[in-house]
């Protein structure tokens, strides 16, 4: 198991912090603490597979929290549904 933060930065964002989220990685997928923006680059980088996140975790309903949770959605059910 390991950890990394995706997002440090105040509720607004900069060029070089997104807002705060932070993912646990474990064999069988992750856990992301709270949803920033681009979640999906985000959880790829820190070496989580988007497509196996297990749990999703939104400590408060602040913006700067949960912004990015209906992108992560929508590219979940995405990456799950098969091409026609």
């Amino acid at each position: 198991m390991h950890f990394a933060f995706l997002g440090t930065s105040g509720s607004v964002p900069s060029a070089a912090r997104d807002t705060t989220s932070l993912v646990f990685v474990v064999p069988q997928g992750a856990m992301l603490i709270d949803c920033g923006g681009s979640p999906i680059q985000k959880l790829g980088r820190a070496g989580g597979r988007p497509e196996r996140a297990v749990v999703v975790v939104i400590t408060h309903i602040h913006p700067d929290h949960a912004y990015g949770l209906p992108a992560l959605i929508r590219n979940l059910v995405g990456a799950r549904t098969p091409a026609r």
